[in-house]
């Protein structure tokens, strides 16, 4: 995402951070979410949030993943990408080994469990990987995945991130609107 512009006032009152999450106060049009986006870094993409149940959802999923796994990252590894498990460093505590790998890299695109706040009609998806994301590969993903979809992406900078250690981007799609040509 490039930045353009700085996003106005009016965007960052639509919602309030909460223990590092922002809590939006009505749903997100595909214009609101295509601004954060294009404005990009902190200073665009801290205007998205989640409804509060969606927020209070998240943290009760959140508590039990941690009972079971070390850490988020690996119940996502595990869980989500298939890497093989080992005993993790508490009693019944498992964590991904992510040394039988061997440098394989897999990418898969789901719907987000948690989504941020948005209207009917669009998704919330993410795209997670075993390594870095290439746009190019992540394109081609999408497209298989959401093909003939309108699609907006991003990563969060590493401030806003609740699980940086596995590479994932966010992606919001809608189907295309009645004479509108598909651009990615």
């Amino acid at each position: 995402c490039r930045l353009i512009e700085t996003v106005p006032r009016t965007v960052r009152k639509r919602c309030r951070r909460d223990f590092r999450m922002t809590v939006a106060h009505a749903p997100h049009s595909w214009e609101f979410l295509a601004r954060a986006v294009e404005v990009g870094g902190e200073e665009g993409l801290s205007a998205l949030g989640r409804s509060k149940e969606t927020l209070q959802a998240y943290r009760e999923r959140k508590h039990e993943i941690l009972s079971a796994f070390d850490t988020l990252a690996d119940h996502v590894r595990v869980n989500l990408l298939g890497m093989p498990s080992e005993q993790g460093n508490g009693p019944g505590k498992k964590k991904a080994d992510t040394s039988k790998m061997n440098g394989t890299k897999k990418m898969i695109y789901m719907i987000n469990d948690f989504p941020y706040f948005v209207e009917p009609g669009i998704e919330h998806g993410i795209v997670w990987s075993t390594g870095k994301l290439c746009v190019d590969e992540m394109l081609a993903l999408l497209e298989e995945q959401l093909p003939g979809k309108e699609k907006l992406y991003f990563i969060n900078p590493p401030s806003l991130q609740s699980i940086a250690e596995v590479e994932h981007a966010h992606v919001f799609s809608r189907d295309q609107p009645a004479g509108c040509k598909l651009v990615l």
